[in-house]
């Protein structure tokens, strides 16, 4: 009687053993199922909410990368501002005076832009606001002043110049690799 005694209690013991691994294993399984739903529902929001603001999406993309102007280095870029600078004071008429650059910091993407220009004040508001179409070139410092003989003004104007750093692409086949020739 005693040996079917200790037989049914490993039994039983087995049997509970049992159950309780299984209703382990299975707490993990429905766990990990609840997080990869969550998971999903997650994206599928982030997917619905993309899909219907696309449009506004792109467009917020767009005003900014106008806040930057692209160029290979911050030399280039500087270049490229001073040359638009240049070409919107001839275009207004104004007379370019001196036009210096503050030495970017080292790992900086901005740099201050110092120049001063004279001309008619209807064409000195003009340019600068013709200016504000290049929103990578952002106002610090500005003070006109007005010659009241001849009614013509000077200005000097602190510009950032917001550059990001573009790594040059050459999509360019190297002149001393061989062409592949069909066999026919």
């Amino acid at each position: 009687m005693t040996k079917l005694i200790k037989n049914q209690w490993l039994w039983v013991g087995t049997f509970w053993t049992c159950t309780l691994f299984f209703g382990v294993w299975n707490h993990h399984a429905v766990d990990a199922i609840l997080t990869l739903q969550s998971q999903n529902q997650v994206l599928r929001s982030e997917l619905t909410f993309q899909q219907q603001n696309a449009r506004k999406l792109e467009r917020i993309q767009d005003e900014h990368s106008k806040l930057f102007l692209s160029a290979e280095s911050v030399q280039l870029g500087v270049l490229s501002a001073k040359s638009l600078l240049t070409e919107l004071a001839s275009k207004f008429e104004l007379t370019m005076g001196q036009m210096t650059v503050a030495p970017p910091q080292k790992g900086s993407e901005t740099v201050i832009l110092n120049l001063a220009f004279s001309g008619a004040l209807e064409r000195i508001i003009h340019f600068l606001a013709t200016l504000d179409a290049y929103r990578y070139l952002q106002h610090q410092h500005l003070v006109i002043k007005l010659d009241p003989k001849s009614g013509d003004g000077g200005c000097e104007l602190s510009l950032l110049l917001r550059c990001r750093i573009q790594p040059v692409e050459l999509n360019e086949s190297p002149a001393n690799e061989p062409k592949g020739h069909s066999a026919l």
